[in-house]
């Protein structure tokens, strides 16, 4: 599916143009994203939060009105990932601003269709999550492809490794100063921070330099702390959530160290599994099995996948009196969860789950012991 994005200049009249009164702390778009607690938490953005992002990401990609070269046709873009992700939007709102062409997969993600698609449509830009591009890179294609038109990828969503950069600019050879990396999350409105070109080469496992209206520190505990105008107003109806401190510093979860003025993540404080660049909340895969009525606990944990980066794994504690195969709670969690939250790693026992001092499941001790073959 291809999409013009400066298809108004066909229409035949303009829409009047809208009346004034709008404040820039009104709310603009509200976007879905996973909490800590699994429900999910409706992130409000104001009309300056997608200003800001905007005007931020133009200077730092070169993009600016004095920037451009009229003479120059304007980017074909792969829009891969899903829209109702603030990358998503994000991306959309930039294509459209800047009159490039977004071009869209048909269904799900197949990485031929995205070979198919690049190759058709000379696609020039192409945004993905890490899974995305490593999936592409093992298809048995690959080498008889013409990926030349491709000048720039940026990946975000989850952790870069420096193999798969190194991968992407032999796959892609007109890339080599186009690959970039981003970091943001929806709370914060989109990139914070991003590394591109020779700083990317140069330090392959950084997250890059704060955008320029981003400011980033990181507290006592490790965590990512972020303040930017691009930020959240809250939560719909939860105006105490506790994510934005009284110093308008959004709490992010991720923990990180700031390094020569560039940013590193290094883990999560929140108990998120990010498989395939999708936030899974281990909480809300807990609750669905818990419904189970031969569930008498169940700890969810990530573990590592070289494909997806992490997979869904439960530790389930069953009902001695009860006889339940792995099979039948695969069943379970499809009725009750999305696929890519359905665990594939599962751990069945009749003993109970190693606790904490503070009466929770020690979800390191689960992690450590965790059987190699799934039991």
């Amino acid at each position: 599916m291809r999409s013009g994005a400066n298809c108004c200049q066909r229409c035949p009249s303009a829409l009047p143009a809208p009346q004034g009164g709008a404040d820039e702390n009104d709310p603009a778009v509200i976007v879905f994203t996973a909490g800590t607690t699994g429900d999910p938490k409706a992130a409000v953005l104001a009309n300056r939060s997608v200003i800001a992002n905007l005007h931020s990401l133009l200077l730092v990609s070169g993009r600016l009105p004095q920037q451009l070269d009229a003479s120059k046709p304007g980017a074909v873009i792969l829009q891969s990932g899903p829209l109702f992700h603030i990358g998503g939007i994000q991306a959309l709102m930039l294509a459209m601003l800047c009159g490039h062409t977004v071009v869209f997969l048909e269904g799900r993600f197949d990485a031929g269709q995205v070979l198919d698609v690049i190759e058709r449509e000379r696609v020039t830009v192409w945004g993905a999550v890490p899974t995305m591009a490593s999936r592409v890179l093992e298809h048995p294609s690959l080498a008889s492809r013409d990926l030349s038109a491709v000048r720039s990828i940026s990946l975000g969503g989850a952790a870069v490794q420096p193999e798969l950069t190194a991968r992407l600019r032999a796959a892609f050879p007109n890339t080599k100063r186009g690959l970039s990396t981003i970091y943001g999350m929806t709370e914060t409105g989109g990139t914070v921070a991003s590394a591109s070109g020779e700083l990317m080469a140069a330090n392959p496992r950084t997250s890059g330099r704060p955008t320029p209206v981003s400011e980033i520190r990181i507290d006592p505990s490790g965590e990512i702390l972020v303040r930017t105008p691009g930020q959240m107003l809250g939560y719909w109806g939860q105006p105490d959530s506790g994510v934005i401190d009284a110093e308008g510093w959004v709490h992010t979860g991720d923990l990180g160290r700031i390094e020569d003025g560039l940013l590193y993540v290094t883990g999560r404080s929140k108990d998120i599994i990010i498989r395939g660049g999708e936030n899974i909340a281990s909480a809300h895969v807990e609750s669905a099995l818990l419904r189970h009525p031969a569930v008498r606990n169940v700890a969810v944990v990530a573990r590592a996948d070289a494909d997806l980066g992490e997979r869904v794994a439960a530790a389930v504690q069953l009902d001695p009196s009860a006889s339940v195969s792995i099979e039948e709670l695969t069943e379970f969690a499809r009725a009750q969860l999305p696929n890519h939250e359905v665990p594939t790693d599962w751990w069945l026992v009749g003993h109970e789950l190693p606790m904490t001092d503070a009466g929770k499941v020690d979800k390191r001790k689960l992690s450590a012991s965790w059987p190699q073959a799934p039991t």
